[in-house]
Protein backbone atom coordinates (compact mmCIF):
# COMPACT_ATOMS: atom_id res chain seq x y z
CA UNK A 1 0.00 0.00 0.00
CA UNK A 2 1.69 3.65 -0.66
CA UNK A 3 1.44 5.78 1.74
CA UNK A 4 3.68 8.95 0.40
CA UNK A 5 1.29 11.57 -0.22
CA UNK A 6 2.79 13.05 -3.55
CA UNK A 7 2.46 9.67 -4.91
CA UNK A 8 -0.72 9.99 -8.11
CA UNK A 9 -1.23 6.79 -9.98
CA UNK A 10 0.90 3.94 -11.71
CA UNK A 11 0.70 1.73 -14.36
CA UNK A 12 2.49 -1.55 -14.81
CA UNK A 13 6.06 0.48 -15.45
CA UNK A 14 5.50 3.75 -14.59
CA UNK A 15 4.74 6.00 -11.45
CA UNK A 16 3.57 9.00 -11.47
CA UNK A 17 3.66 11.57 -8.65
CA UNK A 18 3.50 15.33 -7.62
CA UNK A 19 6.32 17.32 -8.41
CA UNK A 20 7.68 20.61 -6.83
CA UNK A 21 6.65 22.82 -10.09
CA UNK A 22 3.10 23.30 -8.84
CA UNK A 23 0.82 22.15 -11.91
CA UNK A 24 3.27 19.74 -12.85
CA UNK A 25 3.49 15.80 -12.51
CA UNK A 26 7.02 14.12 -12.54
CA UNK A 27 6.48 10.61 -14.13
CA UNK A 28 9.11 7.47 -13.61
CA UNK A 29 9.74 5.21 -16.00
CA UNK A 30 11.28 1.99 -15.40
CA UNK A 31 12.64 -0.93 -17.90
CA UNK A 32 10.71 -4.02 -15.98
CA UNK A 33 7.53 -4.05 -14.09
CA UNK A 34 9.77 -5.90 -11.44
CA UNK A 35 11.85 -2.34 -11.32
CA UNK A 36 8.65 -0.64 -10.35
CA UNK A 37 7.48 -2.77 -7.73
CA UNK A 38 10.58 -2.96 -6.10
CA UNK A 39 11.17 0.70 -6.51
CA UNK A 40 7.56 1.25 -4.62
CA UNK A 41 8.18 -1.01 -1.87
CA UNK A 42 11.49 0.55 -0.95
CA UNK A 43 10.06 3.85 -1.20
CA UNK A 44 6.55 4.85 -1.91
CA UNK A 45 5.25 2.49 0.70
CA UNK A 46 6.95 3.14 3.26
CA UNK A 47 7.23 5.94 6.03
CA UNK A 48 10.48 6.68 5.66
CA UNK A 49 9.68 7.77 1.62
CA UNK A 50 11.06 11.52 2.17
CA UNK A 51 14.11 9.80 3.04
CA UNK A 52 14.77 7.39 0.21
CA UNK A 53 13.06 9.93 -2.49
CA UNK A 54 14.68 13.27 -3.67
CA UNK A 55 11.43 14.19 -5.01
CA UNK A 56 9.82 13.55 -1.56
CA UNK A 57 12.29 15.41 -0.14
CA UNK A 58 12.11 18.15 -1.90
CA UNK A 59 8.42 18.46 -1.90
CA UNK A 60 8.99 18.41 2.46
CA UNK A 61 11.05 21.41 2.36
CA UNK A 62 8.68 23.03 0.02
CA UNK A 63 5.62 22.47 2.28
CA UNK A 64 7.79 22.87 5.41
CA UNK A 65 8.78 26.23 4.06
CA UNK A 66 5.48 27.71 3.44
CA UNK A 67 5.61 27.47 -0.32
CA UNK A 68 2.17 25.48 -1.54
CA UNK A 69 0.29 26.03 -4.58
CA UNK A 70 -0.88 29.81 -3.48
CA UNK A 71 2.14 31.16 -2.91
CA UNK A 72 4.51 33.41 -4.91
CA UNK A 73 7.34 30.62 -4.61
CA UNK A 74 9.60 33.72 -3.76
CA UNK A 75 8.94 35.02 -0.86
CA UNK A 76 6.84 32.31 1.13
CA UNK A 77 3.73 34.90 1.49
CA UNK A 78 0.35 33.25 0.47
CA UNK A 79 -1.69 35.72 -1.86
CA UNK A 80 -5.14 36.05 -0.55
Amino acid sequence: MVVCPYYLRENERFVVCEWVVDGVEMSLHFGEQAQKIAFQRNTCCTWGYAKRCPNAAALEAKYRAGKGKEDDGETGDLHT
